[in-house]
């Protein structure tokens, strides 16, 4: 028996390489497409892994995370708002009791009139169910400026984006189901039927990549028209209030005395850098109608994935069946996400077809054109 031991570990050490990590989905971005998207395929049973390099791109979590069922141009509702807020307010609720942090904030939003404004608002009231009938008071006057009174409208509200991706995150890591890398194209291999990075292989690829998908090779011929945009967090010693206060920037409650204000749009200087000419703009349109002292806190930027129509991602590579995209939420990103995360998901389970509107085959001829001119399409 001595002997059998001994010669058992005389034998050479073979080394043997740890098995490669496989999944269905490898969903690449963990702002809030990425996010809404993972939450929704966890929620249903479905395999992914999510890689995510927060420092890659700042929009989702310094987003005001705002939602809000009116187009005030035209005081019209918002696109499938019918649909998607009843959608979101089942949605995030069961997302914050999965996680056990806050997070969704269903707030009323007050819109300031001017002096021409109140006629048309309350002549689209019986065409929208959302605003209120009557203009009234909300603020006394040496707070909020408001002498024309003010519109309300029902079932807005704000999504603390940063809390539920950190919270979120947290969670998949510890499922071991977080990759914090920077996703790199090189380390990229495309088979027929399954993609490998790095030491995973999947099934598909989802680029939830945010703006940056303008770098991303297999999807730059997507007419993206990033918009970068700044928020400021200000301190009022002497105001607070739990409504979302709108005359042409918003002012977002976020604590005792704090408010998010913002935010603008600028489809040049495509970075996250804050300008401080931007943190005028919003300071001065700010206290058109704000008449109390208050203190700058904060002042962030970050860069949106907005598309020309103003219509979301989805969809599969006009040539590579396994690369697919879910992206281009833009400014109602927090609203539209999750009804389409569902949408998206059951296109890839049940074969259900996408919305054309905002199937991604809506521009694939940029791809092809690419290939025609005998260009590198992944250049």
């Amino acid at each position: 028996m001595i002997q059998g031991d001994i010669k058992q570990s005389l034998l050479p050490l073979v080394w043997v390489s740890m098995p490669e990590k496989k999944t269905k989905y490898l969903i690449v971005g963990g702002g809030l497409a990425g996010t809404l998207l993972s939450r929704m395929m966890e929620k249903y049973g479905q395999d992914f892994l999510l890689v995510d390099k927060p420092e890659l791109s700042n929009a989702s979590r310094i987003a005001g995370g705002m939602f809000n069922p009116v187009v005030f141009r035209r005081l019209q509702k918002s696109w499938m708002a019918d649909e998607i807020i009843p959608f979101l307010h089942d949605f995030y609720p069961e997302f914050e009791k999965q996680l056990g942090k806050q997070f969704f904030y269903p707030r009323k939003l007050v819109k300031i009139m001017g002096s021409k404004e109140g006629e048309f608002w309350q002549s689209k009231v019986d065409e929208n169910s959302y605003i209120s009938k009557e203009l009234q008071t909300y603020f006394p006057q040496e707070t909020i400026s408001h002498a024309y009174g003010a519109g309300e409208v029902a079932y807005a509200g704000n999504v603390d984006i940063a809390t539920m991706i950190q919270s979120w995150q947290s969670c998949l890591n510890e499922k071991g189901l977080l990759i914090p890398e920077k996703f790199d194209f090189e380390s990229l291999e495309i088979d027929e039927n399954s993609i490998r990075w790095r030491d995973v292989e999947a099934e598909k690829i989802i680029f939830a990549d945010g703006w940056l998908v303008g770098h991303n090779p297999y999807f730059n011929f997507i007419p993206l028209k990033p918009t970068k945009g700044e928020v400021l967090t200000i301190e009022v010693p002497r105001f607070s209030s739990n409504y979302i206060i709108n005359k042409k920037i918003w002012m977002l409650p976020v604590g005792k005395n704090l408010f998010r204000v913002g935010s603008t749009y600028r489809w040049d200087d495509l970075n996250e850098i804050p300008r401080e000419q931007t943190k005028t703009e919003i300071l001065e349109a700010l206290e058109r109608y704000l008449k109390l002292p208050y203190k700058v806190t904060d002042h962030q930027a970050g860069v949106r994935p907005t598309v020309g129509d103003r219509r979301p991602l989805l969809g599969t590579h006009p040539e590579y069946q396994n690369l697919l995209i879910f992206n281009g939420l833009g400014t109602k990103g927090v609203m539209l996400g999750p009804w389409f995360a569902n949408h998206f998901l059951e296109h890839l389970e049940q074969g259900n077809d996408l919305m054309p509107v905002v199937n991604v085959k809506r521009f694939q001829r940029g791809w092809f054109r690419k290939k025609s001119q005998n260009l590198n399409p992944k250049s």
